[in-house]
């Protein structure tokens, strides 16, 4: 039952990748992300039969099969990120029955059938699926050097608030130890301030690490540099993993982003000056799965002696990403091109 349940996430993260090529192709050109997908040359529909993730593409041998031009290997890729993604979610969160997170109970069997499928442990995964997909989508434009619209970011934290304020238990870590996430008006208020609370966290640990990762950015966030385009996108992608994670773990979830920005940038480095490897947008939706597959044991991970204050603890940890910070832009940023100095002209003497 196991196998079966695994390979019907990776069908239905598959279908969601296929989605999110067309979400990342359509929503930088200002377009609607309706209609049927068609060839991006001939703009000729595509077949449903033709249109199966990763097998569709593999039948047309990666060309359109009315013009015969190729069509980018992104969209088989993608689809099957993306069915991976979900098939890593099903495996550390759905099959564990919750205990990778910090609220949850070790669970000991290895099966499904063991697992106790409660609505928090549902609305948990599937809110967590929808905003790795946004951040997923995020990714795919700011990694070709395109602004990432935020509405994407809102539309994929809005099911995790939903589900937050309609079944209060779904929040993970509240914002303060003693609330009690029940079903009251006091339970909700509660709900609202941990969301607020993991949004700013996240928000003013990005804006400290920001003017390192995009030198030159428009502190005001409104220019049409691409370094502002950068921060703000990254801002906006930070807000909303933070309103998951909480205000407790952000820091422990920046360490997670600039380990998982320097391994994948230093693999993908030789790639540095086609992909905008350098913009930590791209990075977020990997950091959150390694980070919620280890929510449990980072959440506990103390770093720092109990007996200092925990503002200071929080303090220390975020000025320590700054060196991280640097050594991400230093490994990721495309050298710049080598430009020859001008000749001198020879004076030519009269003849």
């Amino acid at each position: 039952m196991d196998t079966t349940v695994a390979v019907w996430f990776f069908v239905v993260g598959s279908v969601i990748g296929s989605f999110l090529n067309v979400v990342a192709y359509r929503l930088p050109l200002g377009r609607g992300i309706g209609g049927h997908s068609g060839c991006p040359y001939c703009a000729t529909p595509i077949d449903s039969l033709d249109n199966i993730p990763i097998l569709g593409w593999l039948k047309l041998r990666g060309r359109c099969r009315v013009c015969r031009l190729p069509i980018s290997p992104q969209y088989p890729l993608v689809e099957a990120l993306v069915g991976a993604a979900f098939v890593f979610v099903f495996a550390t969160e759905l099959l564990t029955g919750g205990s990778n997170l910090p609220d949850g109970a070790r669970h000991m069997g290895g099966s499904l059938m063991q697992v106790r499928l409660s609505m928090q442990l549902v609305l948990r995964v599937l809110t967590h699926l929808v905003l790795t997909s946004g951040l997923i989508g995020g990714a795919l434009i700011a990694v070709k050097h395109q602004r990432v619209p935020l509405r994407l970011f809102a539309w994929s934290i809005l099911p995790w608030v939903i589900a937050s304020l309609l079944w209060p238990p779904v929040l993970v870590v509240p914002w303060r130890r003693d609330a009690v996430l029940d079903f009251s008006a006091n339970g909700r208020i509660d709900v609202v301030l941990s969301l607020i609370a993991g949004a700013a966290a996240m928000l003013v640990y990005s804006r400290l690490i920001a003017p390192v990762v995009y030198p030159g950015f428009d502190r005001r966030l409104i220019d049409l540099q691409p370094a502002t385009h950068g921060a703000r996108q990254f801002l906006g992608a930070s807000a909303v993993t933070g309103m998951m994670v909480g205000w407790q773990s952000g820091i422990v979830f920046g360490w997670t982003l600039m380990v998982v920005g320097l391994i994948g940038g230093g693999l993908l480095r030789r790639w540095r000056g086609e992909l905008r490897l350098c913009d930590l947008t791209v990075w977020m939706w990997l950091a959150l799965l390694v980070f919620r597959s280890q929510w449990r044991w980072l959440y506990g991970l103390q770093v720092l002696p109990e007996s200092i204050p925990e503002v200071i603890r929080h303090v220390a940890g975020a000025v320590a990403l700054l060196p991280a910070a640097w050594l991400f832009g230093v490994l990721t940023t495309p050298a710049p091109p080598l430009v020859e100095p001008p000749r001198e002209r020879l004076s030519q003497s009269p003849a």
